[in-house]
């Protein structure tokens, strides 16, 4: 478990990967598509829960947890920073650009604040 804070300490995440988790980050499959699925309000204080899931043959197996302060883009990114950070190669190997994930949590964001 690791926790990180934002510049301005405004925002927070906590990382759980498990043994599991941290082998299912090597597959070859873990470079091919991930899957970002997050569930709000979990609790008093808002928290979101943010699952990072490699999908495979077998069905989604999991990468990483992220509990993080809020679902604003500033809160996202304070989580994949954290990802990104403690495990710099957990897509089958190959890093991922922080502002790649970044990008589509604001178009999701915008997407679902339209509709």
């Amino acid at each position: 478990m690791r926790i990180k804070y934002s510049a301005d300490n405004q925002h927070w995440a906590v990382l759980v990967v498990t043994p599991v988790m941290a082998r299912v980050q090597q597959l070859r499959t873990s470079t091919e598509q991930i899957v970002c699925d997050s569930t709000s309000s979990c609790d008093a204080s808002q928290s979101t829960v943010t699952l990072l899931l490699s999908a495979t043959k077998a069905g989604a197996l999991p990468l990483a947890v992220v509990i993080h302060d809020g679902q604003s883009t500033e809160s996202y990114t304070c989580a994949f920073q954290l990802v990104t950070e403690a495990y710099p190669m957990c897509f089958g190997g190959n890093a991922v650009r922080l502002s790649l994930m970044c990008m589509f949590v604001r178009k999701a964001i915008l997407h679902n604040s339209v509709g």
